[in-house]
């Protein structure tokens, strides 16, 4: 991914920070002539000011823990790049143009997860941004950890002189929190889609009774998203071939993971449409403090770094996420119980009952892993602690929302790389290939390739782990149309991320130019 930035933005980014600049003379203005937080009522002048922002990148970079990914890192980076254009922060045209240049030499910050509270931005992780900017501690470089000086040098690049506010303007904000929320709905379209494929493929398998997708039925609610999801997989199994549904049985009614799934499923695209829609305005919106007027240069004090409609949102995907991968555990459940669903053999085991135990380890991982999203899933906005001598005194942990959120898909994936292959165990356990519909048939021999049927016991955990990776870059094929409100994404040079997220939800890099 190359940035490049209009010069017209340049030349208002350099307006705007000559306004605020005159504005600013004999006004007490948060961070330029006074001090942060509680030091607010220190007042400096125009060296102590300088000294200051130097002061604030080296002291808040105290992040911990492992870091995120170099393309993690630089997503945020672009974010932080994207929200400085918006032309609010009053800083100069050289200020963008530094960071686009090492954006193209594939220079991003070194930023340990553990930091931020997400109230004024993501305070710590961006410090780590800002070292980077003056030729300071680690960095990313072409994907290696490396010395900011040696990756500098390397690129004929130099470090940039602070002026003004520059070291607020590069922390003060939710850049770090926002990349996430951008991966995160990126990646948790690919696993609604997945779950969606995947109940489809359930119904098939089990031959149950296609009447819980029709439109009749579903018409009696007013939910558009349960609506929406019953379309996709009338759509989805369109050519399928069902048996008898009106027998007695299990094809009159499917247990609940079965019949219910659009309207399981619908909340969670409901989830996924609130997050996308809260990451989108928040990559296209100012997020610093102050705010600056860029034709008169006034600073308008308050709070556009808070990130509460952010970790709200990813929140509320979470929980979603964490239902989704609970439903995909009682799938695989029913499927390996011969007793609930009275079609296949025990465990899905194709070999000798009793001497063969077919997928009865694995389940024991899909169990525990579904467990422990149960535990994750408790809201991290609730997590609100007082700190900075209770300055910020209501957090959001927007940073450690998304993290979480991301964490929660992680575990998702994993559940569903053991019912893919529960699944395909599964037809071919009832020979049922030649009725599947044909947006399954392509599913099921994608996932032969990669995880071939066995009918003995087998080591089948590096199946699994390659299958899960191909699950992420999107293996199904669901008939999902794209919608009107979202966007492609842009976010990530690497082009098996691109991929993944080439169906919606992230960064339009034609912003950058607005």
């Amino acid at each position: 991914m190359h940035v490049d930035i209009e010069v017209e933005t340049l030349r208002r980014l350099d307006a705007s920070f000559a306004a605020a600049r005159e504005s600013a003379k004999g006004k007490p203005i948060y961070g330029v002539s006074t001090g942060l937080g509680p030091m607010l009522e220190s007042f400096l002048d125009e060296e102590s000011s300088r000294d200051l922002q130097y002061n604030l990148l080296r002291s808040h970079a105290a992040g911990l823990g492992a870091p995120l990914s170099a393309e993690l890192s630089r997503a945020a980076m672009l974010a932080r790049l994207q929200s400085l254009l918006r032309n609010r922060s009053a800083v100069r045209g050289e200020l963008a143009s530094h960071l686009a240049a090492l954006l193209n030499a594939d220079i991003a910050p070194y930023m340990p997860r553990k930091g931020g509270v997400g109230a004024s931005g993501d305070l710590v992780q961006l410090a780590h941004l800002g070292l980077l900017v003056i030729g300071e501690g680690p960095c990313w470089f072409c994907g290696v950890k490396t010395r900011t000086r040696e990756a500098l040098d390397a690129t004929g690049l130099s470090p940039l002189l602070l002026q003004f506010r520059d070291g607020l303007a590069l922390v003060n904000g939710l850049s770090a929190s926002v990349a996430m929320a951008a991966f995160v709905c990126a990646d948790a379209r690919v696993l609604f889609d997945l779950a969606l494929a995947l109940s489809c493929l359930i119904a098939e398998v089990l031959d149950a009774n296609p009447q819980a997708y029709a439109e009749r039925l579903h018409a009696s609610k007013r939910h558009r998203s349960q609506h929406e999801v019953a379309g996709w997989m009338r759509a989805h199994l369109a050519d399928a071939r069902f048996g008898d549904a009106l027998r007695a049985g299990l094809r009159l009614q499917a247990p609940y993971s079965v019949r219910c799934a659009p309207q399981i499923l619908g909340p969670m695209f409901e989830a996924l449409s609130l997050a996308d829609r809260t990451t989108q305005d928040e990559l296209n919106s100012a997020s610093d403090n102050p705010i600056f007027d860029p034709a008169t240069g006034e600073a308008l004090h308050g709070g556009n770094f808070h990130g509460e409609a952010l970790s709200f949102s990813m929140d509320a995907l979470k929980i979603a996420i964490v239902k989704c991968s609970l439903l995909m555990e009682r799938q695989l459940d029913l499927l390996l119980n011969d007793a609930a669903n009275r079609t296949l053999p025990p465990f899905v085991n194709l070999g000798r009952v009793g001497v063969d135990l077919g997928l009865q380890g694995a389940q024991f991982t899909a169990t525990s892993t579904a467990a422990e999203n149960q535990t994750l899933g408790f809201p991290m906005s609730l997590h609100s602690i007082s700190c900075n001598k209770g300055n910020q005194d209501v957090v959001s942990m927007s940073s450690k929302a998304a993290w979480l959120t991301m964490a929660t898909i992680d575990n998702a994936f994993d559940i569903a790389a053991i019912l893919t292959v529960a699944l395909s165990q599964s037809v071919e356990a009832t020979g049922a290939y030649d009725r599947l519909s044909s947006s399954s048939r392509e599913i099921i021999s994608r996932v032969r390739n990669m995880a071939p049927v066995f009918h003995g016991d087998v080591y089948f955990a590096e199946r699994l782990f390659g299958l899960g990776k191909a699950l992420r870059k999107g293996l199904a094929s669901t008939p999902l149309p794209a919608r009107s409100d979202q966007t492609r994404a842009e976010i990530s040079a690497s082009a098996d991320r691109n991929e993944a997220r080439s169906r919606g939800f992230a960064m339009r890099r034609a912003a950058l130019q607005n």
